[in-house]
């Protein structure tokens, strides 16, 4: 099965279980591909606005039959899917990854503030909700006011004749999200942090992925890079990482042919040129594994050596009007 389908079919579920989706996966889950180009499904998030508001949903056991959740069902028995669904996991929520705190704080602000004003537009065809109406709809308040995590915050505002304001709902709301749902996503000494609820459906392994002494970026030329052990490091663990950019683990848990061993005590591996790094640790001493349990994965690029920044770009002048592209331009692609 191509690797590029199952990692954007991991990426989707953990995105919902990311955002404890209510209203899925037995329907809004969309898959699309490009025939023409030969290219596997992608998975896309559709109608998802129930979100960010309930960490009691769990949707890991659905088994809804021709749609994503039951494909996951059924890959989530093997152990190398699991291990595959854990590097997807390592990847997006550590190291500054899609779905670590700050990036996802910050990308929930950037998508508010475009609609920041239009809100005051919406809070008027709210109008002044009544507490109950013929339908049978009606207001929920928390038993609490204060309590952030009732599924009725934010008190609806304004009683007895109660009406909803940009200020005193939609704001206080887009706060709780950014300042303490998705902090409290992260936050393993909570029961439901998803790391807990993913180890708990044993899509996370007990062993950790190591760390880097710098998780990527530029270095100057020699610097040496350093694998930090987690802590719950075992005697018996034993580091592998790559400089050509494959997976030190093999197909079946076999040491991969490109892997290198390191020694966290010992003085790193000196970088010489850019390359991306990629690590694992194997731990031994299961006698039902004799190859070992392997650690997510943990991969950086370094690129090393002196580069100019943006900042040092200057614009020396602008041709409003310039010649038409030469032939060998045009066959260049140019166009004007």
């Amino acid at each position: 099965m191509n690797l590029r389908f199952i990692n954007s079919l991991i990426s989707g579920m953990l995105l919902h279980f990311f955002g404890d989706a209510e209203d899925w996966p037995h329907h809004n889950g969309h898959a699309m591909r490009n025939r023409g180009a030969g290219e596997p499904f992608k998975f896309y998030v559709w109608d998802q606005e129930i979100v960010l508001d309930n960490f009691r949903v769990a949707r890991y056991s659905s088994r809804d039959s021709g749609r994503p959740g039951g494909l996951f069902q059924e890959l989530r028995d093997s152990k190398e899917f699991r291990l595959v669904f854990a590097d997807r996991v390592q990847k997006h929520l550590f190291n500054g990854g899609a779905l670590s705190v700050k990036p996802s704080q910050d990308r929930y602000m950037a998508l508010a503030n475009q609609i920041d004003k239009a809100i005051v537009a919406e809070s008027a065809r709210w109008g002044d909700t009544q507490m109950s109406t013929p339908y049978g709809n009606r207001i929920d308040q928390p038993r609490d006011p204060n309590d952030v995590d009732d599924l009725a915050y934010p008190p609806a505002p304004h009683g007895p004749d109660f009406y909803f304001t940009r200020e005193d709902s939609w704001v206080i709301e887009r706060d709780n999200v950014v300042n303490h749902y998705i902090p409290k996503i992260h936050d393993r000494s909570h029961s439901n942090a998803l790391l807990n609820e993913l180890e708990g459906e044993e899509l996370w392994p007990p062993e950790p992925a190591p760390g880097f002494n710098q998780h990527g970026g530029i270095v100057a030329e020699g610097f040496r890079l350093k694998l930090i052990p987690s802590e719950e490091a075992k005697d018996s663990d034993v580091y592998y990482y790559t400089l050509d950019g494959t997976d030190p683990r093999n197909f079946g848990d076999k040491v991969s042919s490109s892997a290198n061993t390191f020694t966290p005590e010992g003085d790193g591996v000196e970088l010489t040129e850019s390359v991306t790094v990629k690590a694992r640790i194997q731990r031994k001493g299961n006698i039902f594994l004799p190859d070992g349990d392997w650690s997510p994965m943990i991969e950086a690029t370094f690129r090393v050596g002196s580069f100019v920044g943006p900042e040092a770009l200057r614009v020396g002048g602008v041709m409003y009007n310039p010649a038409s592209p030469s032939e060998a331009e045009r066959a260049a692609g140019v166009e004007s």
